[in-house]
């Protein structure tokens, strides 16, 4: 009689997704073509995939960043022309980002910035004169261009949650970056803590603020500071997720993990 061998099969593993981390606020991803409307090859709206409708727009044509026109792996990306900007709604939907509970954040940009100063890829405010934070690239000079996010209460001079710089970045290479801030954290060193391209952890911080529950100086804008502030970012916005609270570090390697393999960098 012959032998009918039993060959074992397995369902292939779930794709890793983002919203199956707890506390996710805003996922724009511009490789999903389909939450982006335009107005020729011109963004009007883009929209938030967390599933809290936080969307961002712009309804003067001369700010609005393009589509279908850079890629990044094959995967459609946002070119931000250094007038560009995108805006959410409401300033009360950002306060987690700086208050005492933390926030956690991830981004895959190009940077193609030319001129010394220092450019948000997002942000809700432009410095200590005002609360809120950003995620900026700083270019100064002969030195390297580094990461450099803050978190201020809005007290001028002096009263910053955190401050930091790091990092190498090269004009015109795509990169991911990770970052926490854990605002309230007594040891000031671990208050800002980022990653480049998931390797190795930088930060020091030694600003000492206490964070504020109230709200930013303004909505979120993806590309510069302002609705029309002078920190526009030239170059191209992929992928932000941003997150309530500070995430394990298993969940933040995750995240990593997940931009990595889809942005093949």
């Amino acid at each position: 009689m012959p032998i009918i061998g039993i060959i074992a099969s397995s369902k292939p593993s779930t794709p890793f997704n983002p919203s199956s981390i707890a506390n996710l606020k805003l996922w724009l991803d511009a490789s999903d073509t389909a939450t982006i409307s335009l107005s020729g090859n011109a963004v009007t709206q883009w929209n938030d995939k967390s599933g809290n409708g936080f969307n961002v727009t712009q309804s003067t044509s001369a700010q609005r960043p393009s589509s279908g026109i850079n890629t990044i792996n094959s995967k459609n990306v946002l070119t931000f022309g250094g007038d560009d900007v995108l805006q959410a709604a409401s300033g009360a939907d950002w306060t987690f980002l700086h208050n005492a509970t933390g926030s956690t954040v991830f981004a895959v940009a190009i940077d193609d910035n030319t001129v010394d100063f220092e450019y948000s890829i997002f942000a809700d405010s432009v410095g200590s004169s005002e609360r809120g934070c950003a995620l900026r690239i700083a270019l100064d000079g002969a030195n390297p261009r580094t990461l450099s996010p803050f978190v201020s209460t809005g007290g001028g001079s002096g009263t910053l949650v955190s401050l930091i710089s790091g990092g190498t970045f090269t004009a015109g290479t795509a990169f991911y970056t990770s970052g926490i801030w854990d605002n309230s954290n007594a040891t000031l060193a671990n208050r800002s803590l980022w990653r480049q391209n998931g390797g190795t952890q930088f930060g020091a911080n030694a600003q000492d603020d206490s964070p504020t529950a109230s709200n930013p100086a303004r909505a979120l804008c993806i590309g510069n500071n302002t609705n029309s502030g002078s920190y526009a970012y030239t170059g191209k916005i992929a992928e932000i997720l941003l997150y309530s609270g500070v995430l394990t570090g298993t969940d933040v390697t995750n995240v990593n993990s997940y931009l990595s393999a889809k942005w093949g960098i």
